[in-house]
């Protein structure tokens, strides 16, 4: 049997000393490129190097996203930091199970099948002669030992390491609930205190192309707690030592300035919208004999044809918590040339250090980046741009300075996840399988992160040089995709057809927003599911099932309808519903299956969702819960409230009065169900439930009240309208 293949980021770092090394106090340190984002990787990742060496918790320090000490694993997204960084965590620490085994079977004169591992002490026996890790590296170059080499040992893979239980604490935590976060490389970025540390807000308009004209420089550095005012270009920052009063200063400003826009399209429906901008079209994908529809000719007998438009809208990331970075000047050495510390909440701490140097005129390697924890968002929201503000600002004035963005800031000109319109066409046979497939897909990039593309994605260094155009805008091609991610249907369809239509340009700035464009495509793919099971007469369970070859994806759907007792649900059309949903993340990551029901009065409740996850093997079993639940609370807020507005003066969604979200008493109780496979890789789960929960949602919407939302979110407004026309294919207010 052939070996499994590498690692990816083993390839790009195959020493082991680029992933582990030993400590001076008997501990061992792990490096990752993959971040703490409140996902639980930190856990996840210590429990993977306990299993693997034999050590407990309290014995590893893991060490994430500094661009001093750890591998480059590009960014932390894509629900990959298991299934890729763990897996690469995991081949370092076999590696050196190995090596530990076979010295420790010289020292000892053992045999290795009767070696056992415990605390990184390797015996016979729990009372026996032992010798540690440590010992064992003594006189031994391990760090430059190749992990790409091949290398192995059956009976050294048969040590056992210590009990699966004692591995799964989550070691983050106590410094985040109690803000012990005063140094650096604890708690939260926003907690970080350096000495002589000044404060900056950098002064926006509501728009990412707004320009400020007419700045009174002078009325500004007069305001209370001012202590410098900056302005490079159109870069306008207020510094002081004091952050509150520096707060009110910076809101004085901003309405005191003459703010220019681009002109914007004017706000309205999404679907009017997105066809009418340019975009340029392509066929993404094509399978079978996906023939094309003839305008308004009639079906073959028997058959029965059915097209359906779905959207949704932009979407802000609207992290609790806003961005924050510090930065502070730093001495360059002969052996260290960095002349600029970042502490960021990056999820690509090496891509912004590039960026950040390019920017400024810096070479990478004058550039340090360390991750620090920061309000999770899943995506490209300001981090990035707020750690650029401070690096500027620290450079500018020599001295330590902490940025951090108003919630108006957050709201207006970060990165938000694209709008999108999807059309769908099918075909079924008089026994109600589908015969042809037909998509088409409106959508925005996905993805204009820093190292994205070309040029420098940095919101503060357009502003430096604002006369320069800015990058031009792609989007992530399939197979991952990133307005098509999961458009390929994952049913089994004799005939299917992808087009795309790409629009660069769009109202507002878009980027990553968790699972890209899977949020829409699935919720459309599942929403005509369900309308194409009701043309065939067919129950949407079974009607799935018809189509899903994988016995993974028929089996998360068939426990998933056996937990909600599908079988027995209401009639529906009074006001209860019952919508089901599948999906498999990026058709080759983890499988979801969910069943929610609803109540529909004066507006949407969620009562239950019931969800099944099959992820492969569970490395972190509380971390995978947490990640489902939250997905799904985040997805029933996007899909039940989330919508930006704008008009000529900008974004207009700045406070959280103008951009609701789910609230603590909307919570719906939520059953998990989990399918180990302790045999098969682990796959990633992160992202895995905004397009299913979408999907079941708009499903128990129309159960309960007999006619179709196709368009979110599902405000009490549109579906009042959709109720009075009872025909959601005319546009529809906001």
């Amino acid at each position: 049997m052939s070996a499994p293949p590498l690692p990816a980021s083993i390839a790009a770092h195959p020493k082991l000393g680029d992933w582990l090394r030993l400590r001076d106090d008997g501990g061992f340190e792990a490096l990752s490129g993959k971040v703490e984002l409140g996902q639980g990787i930190s856990a996840a990742l210590i429990s993977i190097v306990c299993k693997g060496l034999g050590v407990d918790p309290d014995q590893v320090r893991l060490v994430a996203g500094d661009t001093a000490l750890c591998p480059d694993e590009g960014y932390t997204a894509g629900s990959q930091s298991i299934e890729v960084g763990g897996a690469a965590l995991r081949h370092a620490c076999d590696a050196m199970r190995r090596l530990g085994a076979a010295a420790a079977v010289q020292r000892l004169g053992v045999s290795v099948g009767s070696l056992q591992v415990e605390r990184g002490r390797f015996t016979t026996a729990k009372d026996a002669p032992g010798v540690d890790y440590h010992q064992l590296a003594s006189g031994r170059d391990w760090p430059t030992h190749r992990l790409d080499s091949g290398a192995g040992d059956d009976g050294v893979d048969a040590i056992v390491p210590p009990r699966e239980e004692a591995v799964f604490a989550r070691t983050d935590l106590l410094a985040k609930l109690t803000g012990a976060g005063a140094g650096a490389g604890s708690g939260f970025v926003q907690d970080l205190v350096l000495e002589g540390m000044l404060h900056a807000r950098v002064v926006r308009g509501a728009h990412p192309s707004s320009r400020a004209r007419d700045v009174d420089e002078t009325a500004l550095r007069a305001l209370d707690g001012v202590l410098a005012c900056v302005r490079q270009g159109d870069f306008l920052a207020l510094v002081g030592h004091d952050e509150s009063r520096l707060v009110a200063a910076a809101a004085t400003a901003r309405q005191s300035i003459a703010w220019e826009l681009p002109p914007l399209p004017p706000y309205g429906d999404i679907e009017v919208l997105l066809t009418g901008l340019p975009a340029v079209s392509s066929l993404a994908h094509a399978a079978g004999v996906a023939e094309q529809a003839v305008e308004g000719a009639a079906p073959v007998e028997g058959e029965h044809r059915l097209r359906r438009r779905y959207s949704r809208p932009y979407i802000a990331h609207a992290a609790i918590g806003t961005s924050c970075a510090v930065a502070t000047p730093a001495s360059p050495t002969a052996a260290d040339p960095c002349r600029l510390t970042v502490w960021s909440h990056t999820q690509g701490a090496f891509k912004l250090r590039d960026q950040i140097a390019a920017a400024l005129g810096l070479a990478p390697a004058e550039v340090r980046v360390i991750h620090m924890a920061g309000s999770g968002c899943y995506g490209h929201n300001g981090a990035d741009d707020v750690a650029f503000d401070a690096a500027l600002l620290a450079l500018t004035l020599n001295a330590p300075v902490r940025v951090q963005w108003s919630r108006e800031d957050e709201m207006t000109v970060a990165p938000m996840g694209s709008a999108s319109l999807i059309e769908l066409e099918a075909t079924l046979d008089a026994h109600g399988v589908i015969t042809r497939w037909q998509s088409q897909v409106w959508s925005h990039s996905h993805l204009t992160r820093p190292g994205a593309g070309s040029g420098i994605q940095l919101l503060g260094a357009w502003a430096l040089r604002p006369d320069e155009p800015q990058p031009t805008p792609v989007d992530v091609p399939l197979p991952t995709g990133g307005g098509l991610r999961n458009a390929i249907p994952y049913y089994t369809l004799p005939a299917l057809e992808v087009r795309h239509h790409f629009i660069a340009e769009a109202p507002v700035r878009t980027s990553a927003l968790r699972s890209l464009g899977a949020h829409a495509n699935v919720f459309a793919i599942e929403s005509f599911m369900d309308e194409l099971a009701d043309a065939a007469g067919l129950d949407p369970v079974e009607f799935r099932l018809r189509h899903l070859a994988d016995e993974r994806a028929r089996h998360v759907c068939e426990v998933a309808a056996r937990l909600a007792r599908w079988s027995d649900r209401p009639t529906g059309g009074e006001g209860q519903g019952f919508g089901f949903a599948f999906s498999r993340y990026k058709n080759r990551a983890g499988y979801l299956a969910v069943v929610i029901e609803v109540e529909v009065g004066a507006a949407v409740q969620v009562r239950r969702v019931w969800a099944v996850v099959d992820a492969g093997s569970v490395v972190h079993r509380d971390g995978l819960m947490n990640q489902i639940e939250g997905g799904i609370v985040q997805a029933l807020s996007w899909s039940l409230k989330e919508s930006v507005r704008w008009g000529p003066q900008g974004v207009l969604t700045s406070t959280w009065d103008d951009y609701p979200i789910l609230g603590f008493t909307e919570l719906p109780e939520v059953v998990i169900e989990l399918v180990d496979r302790p045999d098969q890789p682990s796959l990633g789960a992160g992202e895995l439930a905004p397009g299913p929960v979408a999907g079941a949602l708009g499903n128990a919407v129309a159960h309960a009240l007999g006619v179709r939302a196709r368009h979110l979110p599902f405000t009490p407004e549109r579906l009042l309208a959709l109720i009075n026309t009872a025909d959601e294919d005319s546009p529809l207010p906001a």
